[in-house]
């Protein structure tokens, strides 16, 4: 359990330091899913527990480093009284998208891998 979080984290957060795009939190998760884990509810807690670290992890460094005038004002646009609150929603989308993408891959290798009980 530990060397999968471990896996989907490290690499995401490579990923994501080498290439600008967000969608990794998905990608890695659902790859991770059909490769290595081989059950529905330990999948959508890795891809969940992963993806919500390193966004929270990403967000919070970012703002601290001086992104806080923008998420302040994205945070007012959105409606909420604080910017560290539109982190930590942040951060849930990212868990939910990480859950969902590392089941898909767990269902997706159970149609062609059937489950050992």
């Amino acid at each position: 359990m530990i060397i999968d979080f471990v896996v989907c984290t490290t690499t995401m957060l490579l990923l994501k330091i080498m290439t600008p795009w967000w969608w990794w939190i998905m990608v890695v998760p659902f790859v991770l899913g059909l490769v290595r884990i081989k059950s529905g509810w330990f999948s959508f807690l890795i891809g969940t527990s992963s993806a919500s670290l390193l966004w929270l992890a990403s967000s919070t460094y970012y703002y601290f480093a001086g992104s806080q005038i923008v998420t302040g004002r994205v945070a007012t646009l959105v409606g909420l009284s604080s910017p560290l609150l539109l982190i930590l929603i942040t951060a849930g989308v990212a868990a939910v998208a990480g859950g969902i993408a590392c089941s898909a891959g767990c269902a997706v290798r159970s149609i062609f891998v059937p489950l050992r009980q």
